[in-house]
């Protein structure tokens, strides 16, 4: 049977383990437990708690005031074949054309991906370069590049906690490399060299599945015609352009391409 715990709380100071307190309190011995929400109870400065909600499988029938049975009811995403005539073409690789990618990589889509910054390894010169020595790359810095804007960002995650799709992003962020108290604590904290690692393993996983890559290119124009669109993009590093049609065209653009955004508003 399995239980949720809600209101599980702890002594911060205690030596014993969590495993040692669900014992005590529960007064069970056979039981497997993860944590949902980890929180800290600090209004009262003399009596500060640690406080836990748990979901825990045993074989042994308890019940109390903040117990009930669980009851499944998580987001799962449906992963659909793709039978698609082109390939999706996907703008930007920021947090939403990230996660584009991802999904349509895993239902063998084979996503284009058009990012007008550098890869995450050059990226992060493009930016150290400019804090220290002033010289800006305007298509690779802080605000564009693999990542998004976010990406240096310290990896703060502030987010929506109602909206059903928080765990599954965030157990996304784990599967690729973040520690596992993301999954439960009230404000959770990747960190920015854990991002960075992230970012880059969740591009070999949609490279692996055969998606394409175009790092330095410019999303520079889009015409529709009767059954597919014509993707145009800039090679920022030679001024080539390259062509793509699609059935699918995903903009995740970022607040910053304000050229991109005017380029579209004035057609």
């Amino acid at each position: 049977m399995k239980y949720i715990i809600d209101n599980f709380k702890v002594n911060p100071k205690t030596k014993n383990t969590l495993d040692e307190i669900i014992k005590e309190k529960l007064k069970i011995n056979d039981f497997k437990y993860k944590i949902l929400h980890k929180s800290i109870d600090a209004r009262n400065k003399e009596d500060i708690y640690l406080v836990y909600e748990l979901l825990l499988e045993t074989n042994n029938k308890i019940n109390g005031k903040n117990i009930s049975k669980y009851i499944d009811n998580e987001y799962k995403m449906e992963y659909k074949e793709f039978n698609g005539l082109y390939r999706p073409v996907v703008v930007g690789f920021g947090p939403a054309g990230m996660f584009c990618a991802l999904y349509l990589a895993r239902i063998n889509a084979k996503p284009v991906i058009i990012e007008r910054g550098s890869q995450i390894e050059k990226r992060k010169e493009d930016v150290n370069n400019f804090i220290k020595n002033k010289l800006l790359n305007p298509n690779s810095n802080i605000q564009f590049g693999e990542g998004g804007a976010g990406t240096f960002s310290d990896g703060k995650l502030n987010t929506n906690v109602k909206d059903p799709l928080i765990k599954f992003i965030l157990n996304e962020f784990y599967i690729h490399g973040a520690k596992e108290d993301i999954l439960y604590d009230s404000r959770p904290h990747i960190g920015t060299d854990y991002l960075e690692k992230i970012v880059k393993n969740i591009r070999e996983e949609i490279i692996k599945l055969g998606g394409k890559f175009y790092f330095n290119h410019l999303f520079n124009d889009v015409k529709i015609n009767e059954n597919f669109a014509t993707v145009y993009a800039k090679n920022l590093l030679n001024d080539e352009i390259i062509e793509f049609k699609t059935n699918h065209l995903i903009l995740g653009l970022g607040h910053s391409a304000k050229d991109t955004i005017r380029h579209l508003y004035n057609n």
